[in-house]
């Protein structure tokens, strides 16, 4: 029992130094660290800490307002070259636009003409655009007999309208009714159903089409800037040949 006190006893003792030791550990590592300031470091002081106070500083300088002179220098400045900029009047922007004018050849019979015309105004840069009317004439009755299956069978119906006294006929050698026989073009009924009975008493049986006269009018829209030089080349030129009347660019929808 002896050595068994003696040994909780000296248990104790150590017990107590380590709980000691560890307390001394803790406070040096949540003690804050002094640092280092260099030598030549300037401090703060305070001004109760200062052995004399400094004198006032001196205050900024007023910046002092520009003279009117040099606005008026400036302005006149900006007068001058306003005065050398080019005199450009309303009057001068109406004559440009008047420039523009438009105009309409024909009537035309030809296309070929007409082509040759627009390409004439194309070259000279200007804008220009065929189109056309048809003029309907009087309508008309045209009188043949169907086409034959051969060209020899188209002979042998001729030799028999001869035979049998009937005239102005001829033979279509190409095309959709190839080996066809007409026997003509008749403005007027009358004119057809005399026709009619000839061939009808004869022994034929003829095909009847009505037949339009139409023809194409042409007209060539043309739209440019009217220059001395271009107005003096249409008087003159290829133009000068055909009829035409000035217009309201407006209405020519197509350029």
């Amino acid at each position: 029992m002896k050595w068994m006190a003696i040994l909780l006893l000296f248990t104790n003792v150590l017990y107590l130094g380590w709980e000691m030791d560890r307390e001394t550990r803790i406070q040096i590592r949540n003690s804050p660290s002094v640092l280092s300031i260099p030598s030549n470091a300037v401090k703060l002081q305070m001004i109760s800490e200062l052995e004399t106070l400094p004198g006032p500083r001196n205050r900024p300088s007023i910046i002092e307002p520009i003279e009117d002179t040099d606005f008026g220098q400036e302005s006149q400045t900006t007068d001058e070259l306003v005065a050398e900029l080019p005199d450009i009047s309303l009057n001068d922007s109406e004559e440009i636009i008047a420039r523009i004018e438009c105009s309409r050849y024909g009537p035309i019979p030809d296309e070929n003409i007409v082509i040759d015309l627009r390409d004439w105004f194309v070259s000279r840069k200007a804008q220009a655009h065929i189109h056309y009317t048809e003029d309907r004439g009087s309508q008309l009755f045209w009188i043949y007999l169907a086409p034959q299956t051969t060209r020899e069978g188209a002979l042998a119906l001729i030799e028999e309208i001869q035979s049998k006294g009937i005239g102005d006929y001829r033979l279509i050698n190409r095309g959709d009714l190839e080996n066809a026989i007409s026997l003509g073009l008749y403005s007027s009924r009358e004119a057809v159903n005399n026709r009619l009975r000839e061939l009808n008493d004869k022994g034929f049986v003829p095909v009847i089409v009505p037949y339009s006269d139409v023809t194409r009018i042409y007209w060539l829209d043309v739209k440019l800037v009217d220059t001395p030089l271009l107005r003096e080349s249409i008087a003159n030129g290829f133009p000068a040949k055909y009829d035409s009347d000035s217009i309201n660019c407006g209405d020519i929808t197509v350029l």
